[in-house]
C-alpha cells in the first residue's frame, strides 16, 4: 500500500514536489508434511516487512536542472526452520535462518544536469546513506556468535555513491561518456543468513557480519547515430569491484542432508565485469523495420576465474512490417553456448539455442475507440532450451500461441 502527494509550481526554483509513503508485507510459508520420501519433515516460514518514504524536489535555474531527494526505509526480515525427526520420540530441532534482521536506511540524493551549451551537457549526481542493521533476535544473535564470537548485535555503515555523465550532441550523433563510484552494503543473507540451503549449487550458506562494503568503480560510454532511415547505438561499460562479496567453501559440517558442504560469504580483493551492446535499426521499402540487438558480457574474480551468473553472447534480430492498421513481425532470438562457467557454484555448460517467434496484429476502429488484436506463436519449432540463469536448467516454455486484445478509449 502507498499514498503520494504531488504539487506543481512549488516556487520559482522548483517545479514539482513529490512525497510518497509506502508499506509492503511479504509472508512465505513452507510445510513439506505431505511431500513423499523426505528424510526429515521441515517447516520454514518467513516474512519481510518494509516501510518507508521519499520526498523529491525537481527544479530548474538557468542552465541547471536540479533534483533533490531524501528517502528512508525500515525493513524486518525474519525466517526460521523447525526440523521434525521421523522418530517421534526425538526432539525437533529449531534455528533462525534470518534471525529477525532489522535494517534502517536514511539517504540524501542530489543531481544537477548542466547544459554547457547547445551541444554539450554534464550530469553529476551523488547519494550518501546511513545504514544501521543487526539481529533483533537474541537467540539468532547467540547462534551466529558460534562462528563470530566478537560480532556486535547491531552495526552502522556509511554508503556513498557519485557519478558523472557527459553528453555531446552533433547533428545526428550523440557521444556519451561517464564514470561512477559506489558502495553496496551486504544483503540480509550475505551478512546474517544462517544455514540457508541453495539447491542450485547444493551448499548450505552462512552469512558474515564482518563483511566490508562492496565498492565498484565504473566507466561507460555510448555512441548513438540517428538517421531518417537507420540508427546505430553502441554502448559499453566496465566495472572494477573492490571487496566483491561471494560465497566461498569452508570446512564446516552441512546442516542439510546430502549437501556438498558449507559456503560462507567473503570479500574478494577485486573482481571485474565488462558489458557491451550493439543495437541497429534499418527502415527499408517504407514499411519494413529491421531491428538487431547484440550483447556480450564477461566477468572474472581476483584469480581470473569466471564469475557465476554471467550471460553468454546473446542476439535478437527481427523484421517488422507496418502498413496502415496492419502489423507483422518475425523474430529470431538466441544465445551462444556458455563455455565459461563455475561448477563450484552449481553451473554447467549451457548449450546455445535459437528461437523463431512470429506475430501479426490489426487495429479495428470501434465507434470512436480502437480495438487492437495481436496474435502470434513463440518458439515456433518447440525448441527445448534453458538459459544460463535458469534454476537447475529447468526448461523454459515450448511452443506458445497467444492472442492479445487491447481496447483504447
Amino acid at each position: 500500500t502507498s499514498v503520494s502527494y504531488l504539487e506543481d509550481n512549488v516556487s520559482n526554483l522548483f517545479s514539482t514536489w513529490e512525497t510518497k509513503l509506502y508499506f509492503n508485507n511479504i509472508t512465505h510459508t513452507m510445510d513439506d508434511t505431505h511431500r513423499p520420501d523426505v528424510a526429515m519433515h521441515m517447516d520454514m516460514p518467513g516474512k519481510s516487512r518494509t516501510g518507508g518514504y521519499y520526498t523529491t524536489l525537481k527544479g530548474r535555474t538557468g542552465r541547471h536542472r536540479i533534483v533533490l531527494s531524501q528517502d528512508s526505509y525500515y525493513n524486518q526480515s525474519w525466517a526460521d526452520m523447525t526440523m521434525y525427526p521421523k522418530d517421534g520420540s526425538k526432539e525437533p530441532m529449531f534455528m533462525y535462518t534470518w534471525p529477525d534482521v532489522r535494517t534502517l536506511n536514511v539517504s540524501v540524493y542530489v543531481e544537477d544536469r548542466y547544459m554547457i551549451d547547445s551541444k554539450d551537457a554534464l550530469q553529476v549526481s551523488s547519494k550518501i546513506s546511513f545504514q544501521r542493521d543487526g539481529e533483533q533476535s537474541n537467540f539468532g544473535y547467540e547462534s551466529m556468535k558460534i562462528y563470530y564470537p566478537d560480532m556486535a548485535q547491531f552495526q552502522n555503515r556509511l554508503l556513498w555513491n557519485v557519478s558523472a555523465k557527459y553528453t555531446h550532441y552533433w547533428q545526428d550523433v550523440q557521444l556519451k561518456l561517464g564514470g561512477s563510484y559506489g558502495d553496496r552494503a551486504p544483503s540480509v543473507t550475505e551478512a546474517y543468513g544462517f544455514y540457508l540451503y541453495n539447491s542450485f549449487d547444493n551448499y548450505d550458506n552462512i552469512g558474515n557480519p564482518h563483511l566490508r562494503n562492496e565498492s565498484s568503480a565504473e566507466v561507460n560510454g555510448a555512441f548513438v547515430l540517428n538517421k531518417p532511415t537507420y540508427s546505430v547505438t553502441l554502448d559499453a561499460s566496465y566495472f572494477y569491484f573492490f571487496n566483491y562479496i561471494i560465497g566461498k567453501q569452508e570446512s564446516y559440517a552441512p546442516m542439510t542432508i546430502g549437501a556438498s558442504g558449507v559456503k560462507v560469504y567473503r570479500n574478494l580483493n577485486h573482481a571485474q565485469i565488462f558489458n557491451a551492446g550493439l543495437e541497429a535499426k534499418v527502415l527499408f521499402l517504407n514499411n519494413f523495420h529491421w531491428v538487431n540487438h547484440l550483447t556480450y558480457s564477461r566477468g572474472t574474480d581476483d584469480i581470473e576465474n569466471p564469475l557465476p551468473l554471467i550471460a553468454p553472447f546473446g542476439y535478437t534480430s527481427a523484421i517488422e512490417f507496418f502498413r496502415k492498421r496492419f502489423s507483422a513481425e518475425a523474430e529470431v532470438q538466441g544465445a551462444a553456448p556458455r563455455d565459461c562457467y563455475r561448477p563450484d557454484y552449481g553451473e554447467s555448460r549451457t548449450p546455445g539455442y535459437a528461437l523463431l517467434n512470429l506475430s501479426a496484429g490489426y487495429d479495428f476502429p470501434v465507434a470512436h475507440h480502437t480495438l487492437s488484436v495481436k496474435t502470434g506463436v513463440e518458439n515456433l519449432f518447440d525448441r527445448q532450451y534453458s538459459t544460463y540463469a535458469d534454476w537447475n536448467h529447468i526448461l523454459r516454455k515450448g511452443r506458445n500461441v497467444f492472442i492479445n486484445l487491447k481496447l483504447t478509449i
